[in-house]
C-alpha cells in the first residue's frame, strides 16, 4: 500500500465522499465531494495503491438510466487532499426503474493495470486501467454459484467470490480484448462445517489471498462462511467461520486445511494483512 493510502481514509456517505487524514491522535476531514441529488449513494470502493485514485460504484440518476446511460463505474482523484472527478464508464445497464441492481464489488489487479467490477446482476467486468476499456465480455456467475460478494486477483486469474462458490477466472492473454470469453478454470464449493444443526445453510461472504513470502510457503486463501440456522432453531446463533485453503502447485487447485468458528454473528467485513 502506498504511503498516501496508509494516511488517508476514503469514506462514502449517502450523498458523496469524504477524505480523511488519520494518525494516532488525529481524524481530520480534508475534503468532501457531493454527488448530484438524483444519483445513488456510493456502494463499493477500490483504491489504486500507486496513484491513490479511488474507483466507486455509483448509479446515475433514474432519468439517465432510463435511456441506458448508467455511468456506474467512476474514478476519482485524491491529489493535494482534494477529491476530483476523473472519468466514468458503464458496466451495468438499468432501464427498468423497478430493478435495484448496483455495482457491488471493486478490485484492482496486483499491477494496478486491470480493474474488476462486479454487480448485483452477477456479471463481472474486466477493464483496462486507466482507460477503462473492456478487456473481454463480462463473466456471469452461474446460477448455482449464488450472488456476487467479493473480487480479488491471483497471478493471471481473477477471483470471484459468490455466495455458493468461489471461481478463478483466467485473464485475457494479451490484455487487449481479443479474447472475448472469460472462463473459470477452477471452483471452490462450500465446505462441510462441523457441529451445525440440521437444516443450517451456509454462504461465502468474503475471500482474501495471502501470497507466500518465501519458497517454503504456499499461497493461502482465507474465506469467510456465514451460517443461518433453520427456522425451527429460534434464537440460534448465526455462527461465522474462517476457512483456510492451500494452493496445490501452480494450478488453481485448493485443499481445505482448517476451519475455525470466529463469531456468533454474521461477518460483513473481512480483510487480512
Amino acid at each position: 500500500m502506498s504511503p498516501r493510502c496508509s494516511e488517508l481514509i476514503k469514506n462514502s456517505f449517502d450523498d458523496g465522499q469524504c477524505l480523511y487524514k488519520v494518525d494516532a491522535t488525529t481524524f481530520e476531514l480534508l475534503n468532501e465531494l457531493e454527488l448530484d441529488p438524483d444519483e445513488d449513494a456510493p456502494m463499493t470502493m477500490g483504491v489504486h495503491t500507486s496513484t491513490s485514485d479511488v474507483v466507486c460504484g455509483i448509479n446515475s440518476s433514474k432519468k439517465k438510466r432510463r435511456i441506458g446511460d448508467n455511468q456506474n463505474c467512476r474514478v476519482f482523484g485524491t491529489k493535494d487532499d482534494q477529491i476530483t472527478k476523473k472519468q466514468t464508464t458503464s458496466t451495468l445497464k438499468i432501464e427498468d426503474e423497478e430493478v435495484d441492481d448496483y455495482q457491488k464489488a471493486t478490485a484492482f489487479s496486483e499491477e494496478n493495470d486491470i480493474l474488476a467490477v462486479g454487480s448485483t446482476n452477477n456479471e463481472i467486468s474486466l477493464l483496462s486501467f486507466p482507460s477503462l476499456t473492456p478487456l473481454a465480455d463480462p463473466f456471469k456467475i452461474p446460477k448455482e454459484g449464488g450472488d456476487i460478494f467479493d473480487l480479488g486477483f491471483l497471478g493471471e486469474s481473477v477471483m470471484v467470490c459468490g455466495s455458493k462458490s468461489i471461481y478463478f477466472v483466467s485473464l485475457p492473454g494479451d490484455k487487449k480484448g481479443s479474447e472475448k470469453l472469460l472462463r473459470a478454470t477452477s471452483t471452490i464449493g462450500l465446505p462441510s462445517l462441523p457441529s451445525l444443526s440440521k437444516g443450517t445453510t451456509c454462504s461465502f461472504r468474503s475471500s482474501r489471498i495471502s501470497k507466500p513470502k518465501d519458497e517454503n510457503e504456499v499461497t493461502t486463501l482465507f474465506a469467510v462462511v456465514n451460517t443461518t440456522p433453520p427456522r425451527s432453531a429460534r434464537g440460534g446463533a448465526r455462527s461465522a467461520y474462517v476457512c483456510v485453503y492451500s494452493q496445490q502447485g501452480e494450478a488453481n487447485e485448493w485443499i481445505l486445511g482448517r476451519t475455525k468458528s470466529v463469531s456468533n454473528k454474521a461477518i460483513t467485513v473481512f480483510d487480512i494483512k
